[in-house]
Parts: C-alpha cells; structure tokens; sequence
C-alpha cells in the first residue's frame, strides 16, 4: 500500500465523518494549513508572468495553504492554485508585478499516516469467513481513474493565461488545449474542454 493518498481517496475518507464534500475539503484544506497533514505535488510550478519554474515532487508548505486558493477537487480535479504565493524570495525578485506571482501544484496526494491519524476509520470489525454475505462490509471504493491529463492541461492554462491575461477569448485557450489534447491517446469533447476554460477563466477573475 502507497505511503501517500490521492485526492478522491483521501476525500472518501474524509467523508465517513464529514458528509459534506464541501465542508471534507475545507478540513483537508485547514488540515495542510496547520501541518496536521503533510501534502505533495507530482507538479509544481511557481513564478511570475511567464516565467513560471517547474518541480515534481514537491513537499507543499503550510504557506501554499494559507493564500486565496482554489480547490477544484468537487469537479473531479487534483490540483490546486493560489495566488498570490507569500514566498519571500520570489516576490524580492518579481517586484514588478508581485500580485501576478502564482503556485500550482497538481496531481496532489496527501501522507497516508497523517490522513489515518486525523481522520481514523471507526467501528472495524472483523467478519469471519463463514459469516453470511449479507452481514459483511461492503468494501469502499476509493478514488478513480483520470480518463484524461488535466493536470498537466491545468499547467498549460496556467501558462497560456500568465503570458497572454484573462483580456483573451476563451475560445483561443480552448483552441489550445484542444490541440494538445488531439495528440493524446483520448481526447475529451470540446464540451469538456469548454468548461474545463470556464472554470480556470473563473479562477484567475475570482484571484486578480
């Protein structure tokens, strides 16, 4: 079993004590903040403009965490987004345009023994193989397979959107995207893609 788990795994967890799926990602969320629950990103860029720097593997500080964040893991999403990104360093050398300074960080996972420390699974019981079926757990299903790479598509449009702003048509981004995704084994509707704009457009309006 992995030492880390994925976004829908660690929110079917949460979910045995918080029904809500709203209120279970802000307790993730509050949890990464106070370093309760230690998160990577399989990637993370950061920087201003165009000039965003790129990490896989990243260890996500308690920082990421604290600034206007968005958190698209309701619609199916494993990544997240903030801005601006209180990082020091970065913002003595952006000075010109510190409120363009932004994190992404995508294809999250969360510590496994952070996760089973917080949020525990109550009520274990071990059933005996000749019990009846009926009286048996049913097994939790726990996360699901991405069909496409919306990670990296959410990198590419955090991009695309830091060179060019949010004055562009949308249709321009989804063009984008649509290509990219044309080179790929399978390609999602436009419909997808569409929407997929929508909400990154919604994100960087809500932020700037």
């Amino acid at each position: 079993m992995s030492g880390w788990m994925n976004v829908d795994e660690t929110l079917t967890r949460v979910a045995l004590t918080i029904p809500s799926r709203r209120k279970a990602i802000e307790a993730v969320r509050n949890a990464c903040l106070r370093e309760e629950v230690i998160a990577k990103a399989d990637v993370y860029q950061a920087g201003a403009g165009g000039s965003m720097e790129r990490e896989t593997g990243r260890l996500l500080p308690s920082e990421f965490w604290r600034t206007p964040i968005d958190l698209p893991w309701d619609e199916g999403h494993d990544w997240a987004v903030a801005r601006p990104f209180p990082d020091t360093q970065s913002l003595e050398t952006n000075r010109h345009d510190p409120a363009a300074f932004r994190a992404f960080a995508g294809g999250l996972q969360f510590r496994r023994s952070d996760i089973d420390a917080r949020w525990p699974v109550q009520g274990s019981v071990h059933v005996a193989p000749s019990a009846s079926r009926a009286t048996s757990p049913s097994p939790v299903k726990v996360g699901r397979p991405t069909t496409h790479d919306w990670v990296a598509a959410a990198g590419m449009a955090a991009g695309y959107l830091a060179r060019h702003g949010f004055d562009g048509k949308k249709s321009a981004l989804t063009a984008v995207l649509e290509q990219w995704f044309a080179e790929k084994p399978k390609a999602p509707d436009r419909r997808e893609v569409e929407r997929f704009v929508e909400h990154a457009y919604r994100m960087g309006e809500r932020a700037s």
